[in-house]
């Protein structure tokens, strides 16, 4: 799937000053590494580095130098951040990093000087050994499609969002099958995050066209009411119990896709990831295996603009929210 980097500030400031970009461009959705934001506004923790190195002359012709190519370097590794919240109050960035991955592990650790002892932090040197998986990530296979399988390939996405989106056309709140996706992804959503986070925002976002509409009399408007009306009812009937209390779900229904695009596609998105479903978020046993895969970086924005601004979708009736009653 994913995988998350700390990176110590003191080495993207060498990088920039030694003009090397080697390990800069290997970040990012398209290269499946992305940068924690470890600590918060970490782009300014680096920035603030770089005029420790130049002995705070701003003005120095080699500042001036360095940090336009900084700035391209920061750029590129903050456009897709994981965010973790965490702030930081003295230099001893890598005591913390090391302290944060024994509770919350990141991928592995970017430091100047890896300790000898350390197997979680590496340095540029590791791109050179092709067999290490530190850095030269596993190939994705197929997942099994049950929900703890999915909850736990998703959980890169989901561990630290600030907003969740599930994107299912075909969820069916009376099928068992997607209710233990949805529950077993909110729970490792919860279970992995700082318990000083805010939970995440939650929505799910479904069809309405997923079953053979009657000619009848009826306008399609009204048909596709009806059936969104069918939906929200019993996510409210059969949801709150498969919630933990304090979790909130957003429930929408959509009549399709504006601009001519097809609602088919199922997706599991978060403000800064997303991957693709094939089967969608349901639960359809050992023996079945799906090809869930991370986005890169133009399918994942275009997706995330695309069913991330509600406002824009053609929403069918009114959406609920399902409240968490499982303690």
């Amino acid at each position: 799937m994913i995988y998350e980097f700390a990176v110590d500030p003191d080495i993207v400031v060498k990088w920039a000053v030694e003009q090397d970009a080697a390990m800069v461009g290997q970040f990012g959705l398209d290269r499946r590494r992305l940068v924690a934001e470890f600590p918060r506004n970490w782009g300014g923790e680096v920035h603030s580095r770089l005029l420790e190195w130049f002995d705070w002359d701003s003005g120095s012709p080699d500042f001036i130098e360095a940090n336009g190519i900084l700035s391209a370097y920061i750029d590129l590794m903050t456009e897709h951040m994981v965010p973790r919240g965490v702030a930081m109050r003295d230099h001893e960035w890598l005591v913390h990093a090391t302290a944060e991955h024994a509770v919350r592990p990141f991928h592995a650790i970017v430091a100047s000087n890896p300790p000898a002892d350390s197997a979680d932090v590496i340095d540029e040197s590791v791109m050179q050994r092709l067999n290490d998986t530190r850095w030269h990530l596993p190939t994705i296979e197929p997942v099994r499609k049950t929900a703890e399988e999915l909850a736990l390939i998703l959980a890169p996405i989901l561990r630290h969002a600030n907003e969740i989106l599930i994107v299912d056309p075909y969820f069916d709140a009376a099928d068992a099958s997607y209710r233990n996706v949805l529950r077993a992804l909110v729970l490792r959503a919860m279970a992995e995050r700082n318990p000083a986070r805010l939970r995440p925002r939650v929505v799910l976002i479904t069809g309405v066209n997923d079953r053979q509409q009657g000619a009848g009399q009826i306008p399609q408007p009204q048909q596709n009411l009806n059936v969104a009306n069918d939906k929200y009812g019993k996510a409210l009937q059969r949801l709150p119990g498969e919630l933990p209390v304090g979790v909130e779900v957003i429930f929408s229904c959509i009549s399709g896709l504006i601009q001519g695009d097809r609602f088919h596609n199922r997706f599991v998105l978060s403000d800064f990831a997303g991957a693709l479903c094939p089967y969608g978020v349901e639960e359809l046993g050992e023996a079945v295996f799906d090809d869930i895969t991370p986005l890169h970086q133009g399918q994942y924005e275009k997706r995330w603009a695309q069913f991330s601004r509600t406002t824009e979708l053609p929403v069918v009736g009114v959406p609920v929210v399902i409240r968490g009653e499982q303690r």
